[in-house]
């Protein structure tokens, strides 16, 4: 067996910041590249695996990753830190944007395979209650990382 471990986020209250801020919805801004492009080193960084979400082309709001194998501990620090990163972003550009981040961690034989759309992650219960806890972290307030 094999540990698994998946990550959601999701930027909090982002349809809000959109319309306020005036940024186009369907292309990349500010906050959205920035995520694209902290999600990607992650994922390169950590060896993860893009399962749903990572969008160059409109920018990244909401993604699922999973890692097989990972440093828990280290890779609970990178997201803690992507969080503080997007925080920090939020403040500079004024909108207050902010992160969520759900992780949930499994054993189980090795073999991941992405997904098409949001629909599909609820096939995977591991994935499910990855979800289940970024709904906790918006639930608690937002710019938060919840683990079950």
């Amino acid at each position: 067996m094999v540990l698994h471990v998946v990550v959601a986020l999701d930027l909090d209250h982002f349809n809000e910041v959109v319309r306020k801020a005036a940024w186009p919805r369907y292309s990349p801004n500010p906050i959205t590249g920035l995520l694209s492009r902290l999600v990607e080193d992650l994922v390169i960084k950590r060896r993860g695996i893009v399962i749903y979400g990572l969008d160059w082309d409109r920018g990244t709001e909401e993604a699922v990753i999973e890692f097989v194998e990972p440093d828990l501990e280290d890779l609970l620090l990178d997201l803690e830190d992507l969080r503080r990163r997007i925080e920090e972003a939020g403040k500079t550009s004024g909108t207050g944007v902010t992160l969520s981040i759900g992780v949930s961690k499994y054993e189980a034989p090795d073999g991941v395979k992405p997904v098409k759309d949001r629909r599909a992650l609820k096939s995977s219960p591991y994935r499910y209650l990855a979800l289940k806890a970024l709904r906790k972290a918006k639930r608690l307030g937002g710019n938060r990382l919840v683990i079950v």
